[in-house]
């Protein structure tokens, strides 16, 4: 059995299926759900997303390549702005103004490995005006086995030399 969502003047259509319906309930109550290839991932952290940037809390759902963030923001574009949302993706290639234009929006799509980076780069700026990255209120992981699950055996590493400092780097683990 599905449900069917439509706007006023049936204009926007969105079918869900009661699971997708329930997951996006459950991870809107901090709850972790698995759901198979195929099931309605990406549509069921859509509801949770829209369900927060209703309370006023700014979105950051997590995949595991720019691929899937690039096309599950803009397929999903359309459902956001309609509700008034802005949505925006991070990609690799971005520099830092594309960046925290991005941060800024209400919903954004990012890589682990994007979000990991800019965090970094953030702790190594000497001015907050020159961060990129806005507070994190609400993180939905899409794709949680690809994004949460390290077998990297070299570990990441970022370094800067500004005006030639010496930093002292402690490594843990």
């Amino acid at each position: 059995q599905s449900i069917t969502l439509k706007d006023i003047d049936d204009e926007l259509s969105f079918c869900l299926t009661e699971e997708q319906f329930m997951a996006g309930r459950l991870m809107f109550n901090n709850c972790v759900v698995q759901m198979n290839a195929g099931e309605g991932k990406t549509i069921s952290c859509a509801l949770t997303a829209t369900l927060n940037a209703t309370l006023g809390k700014n979105v950051h759902v997590i995949t595991s390549n720019d691929y899937l963030a690039l096309r599950d923001a803009n397929w999903l574009a359309p459902v956001y702005e309609f509700l008034g949302f802005n949505v925006k993706v991070i990609l690799n290639h971005m520099i830092d103004a594309e960046r925290k234009n991005a941060y800024a929006a209400e919903i954004v799509y990012a890589t682990i490995r994007e979000i990991g980076f800019d965090f970094l780069r953030d702790n190594l700026r000497f001015s907050k005006k020159d961060m990129v990255q806005a507070s994190f209120e609400v993180v939905i992981v899409d794709e949680a086995d690809q994004v949460m699950i390290d077998e990297a055996s070299t570990p990441l590493i970022i370094s800067n030399n500004r005006n030639n400092k010496k930093r002292s780097v402690t490594r843990i683990g």
